[in-house]
């Protein structure tokens, strides 16, 4: 039912899920959404009286809010107008939850910059959806991240080759490979010793950081959630995957800045446990309101 649709006068009428990736101040009484759909894609559309203290929205367009949507569909370069917005479920994470809030705002501008409008993607609707949920859990937020992040590079084509030499498909078995091994961020995976020589942008990366970042994109549904990690790699690979995005989107995103606070605030814990408190910090509320400023 969330894909039904009719005609308003020459434009269609849609109906459909999403999630709230940006809010800009259009008016007064009025803001421009940027959502993500799940059988549209990434739409424009203007909120008109959502800045008013009534309004047809109830409350439901904060950032990362997993929503029901009635919009009307313009033609060509102007705004959707969206009529009507029903809350499925607000981002809410528990308490102390810097890291999951963080990650959060991090992951909705990664999915607002790697998607073009009008461009329909229901399993990366479906992966938003779940990877908001555990942000809200606010427990192996880094892990989880990762695992978004690597999970949306392939279902938008833009995966990395982890296995085999990106120019002569030789194969790199990191379980064999007890050397550091290159890897390409223009070229995009990994590059055998003959057909590293001469290439730019090339950094490298362990065996045993490629073997976890195989399991982080990896079809499997569990095994990255239990995988043990050292510290170490966590920090390789999170470097490894900063450095690939900012050269796939050609610049650095403002939430990338945050992910060393994401990784200072994250519970380690299993992840069918419930989270405990963790003791307060200093520089939490600082934190918070730069990252809401971004």
């Amino acid at each position: 039912m969330f894909n039904s649709k009719h005609i308003f006068g020459e434009f269609p009428v849609q109906n459909d899920e999403a999630v709230v990736l940006r809010s800009v101040e259009f008016s007064e009484s009025s803001n421009v959404l940027t959502i993500f759909t799940r059988n549209s894609g990434k739409i424009h559309c203007l909120a008109k009286g959502a800045r008013q203290l009534k309004n047809p929205f109830e409350s439901s367009l904060d950032l990362m809010a997993h929503i029901f949507v009635t919009y009307i569909s313009k033609k060509g370069e102007q705004l959707d107008l969206l009529t009507e917005a029903k809350l499925i479920k607000r981002f809410r994470p528990r308490d102390e939850n810097y890291a999951g809030v963080f990650a959060g705002l991090y992951f909705i501008e990664l999915l607002n910059e790697l998607t073009a409008d009008h461009d329909p993607n229901k399993q990366l609707f479906d992966l938003a959806t779940a990877t908001l949920r555990r942000f809200a859990v606010g427990t192996n937020v880094c892990r989880t991240l990762l695992r978004a992040e690597w999970k949306l590079l392939e279902r938008i084509g833009h995966l990395p080759s982890l296995e085999h030499c990106i120019e002569c498909n030789k194969t790199l078995d990191p379980q064999t490979n007890q050397h550091r091994i290159a890897f390409g961020l223009v070229d995009g995976g990994v590059l055998c010793s003959n057909c590293r020589s001469g290439r730019s942008q090339v950094v490298t990366v362990s065996a045993d950081g490629l073997r976890t970042l195989n399991t982080m994109a990896s079809s499997d549904r569990n095994l990255w959630r239990t995988l043990p990690i050292q510290n170490e790699t966590m920090y390789e690979i999170r470097g490894l995957t900063n450095q690939f995005i900012m050269n796939l989107t050609s610049k650095r995103l403002k939430m990338l800045n945050y992910t060393s606070t994401i990784a200072r605030y994250d519970r380690q814990e299993e992840m069918t446990e419930q989270p405990k408190q963790i003791n307060q910090s200093q520089h939490k509320d600082t934190d918070v309101q730069n990252a809401k400023e971004q």
